[in-house]
C-alpha cells in the first residue's frame, strides 16, 4: 500500500481517487478473508488523512473523522464494522464526485469450487438486419 506521507503529497483528484481505491482494498481484504486481517493502524491513519483533506466536502471530512474516533472508541472493531465503515465512506466520496459504480466494482463471490469466477449463463443473441455491425454495442 502507498504510505500515508506519499498519499498526502498526491495531487487532489488523484489523491481522492486513491482514497476510494484504498477503502475498496480494505473491503476486499475483509470480504475475501484470504489474506491477513486489515491493518487497522493504517486504516485509522487513512481516515485521519481524509478528515484533514481540504479538497473534500466538510460532510465527508466530518464523517471520516467520526469514523476514526468511533470505530476505535476504547475497543478494537470487528471486521463487519470496518467493512460497513469503509463501504459507506467510499460510496459517500463517490457520490460527492458523481462517480457511478460499475459492474467491475462488485465484489466477486467465490464459486462452489473456491474460485472467484463469475457465473456464465448460456445465452445467445441473434440480431437481424444489422446495417452497421459497429453499432451493435450501442
Amino acid at each position: 500500500m502507498i504510505t500515508l506521507r506519499k498519499l498526502v503529497s498526491l495531487k487532489g483528484g488523484t489523491r481522492i481517487r486513491k482514497y476510494i481505491r484504498l477503502l475498496r482494498t480494505f473491503e476486499e481484504q475483509i470480504h475475501g478473508q484470504e489474506g491477513p486481517s486489515p491493518d487497522q493502524v493504517y486504516l485509522r491513519g487513512l481516515l485521519g488523512v481524509i478528515a484533514e483533506d481540504g479538497e473534500l466536502a466538510a460532510s465527508l471530512r466530518n464523517r471520516a473523522g467520526l469514523l476514526s474516533v468511533n470505530l476505535w472508541n476504547d475497543r478494537s472493531p470487528d471486521d463487519r464494522e470496518i467493512l460497513r465503515a469503509c463501504n459507506g465512506l467510499r460510496h459517500a466520496i463517490m457520490g460527492e464526485l458523481n462517480m457511478e459504480p460499475g459492474d467491475w466494482d462488485l465484489l466477486e463471490v467465490p464459486g462452489q469450487d473456491g474460485t472467484g469466477e463469475r457465473l456464465s449463463l448460456p445465452i445467445y443473441l441473434y440480431l437481424e438486419d444489422i446495417r452497421s455491425p459497429f453499432n451493435v454495442g450501442a
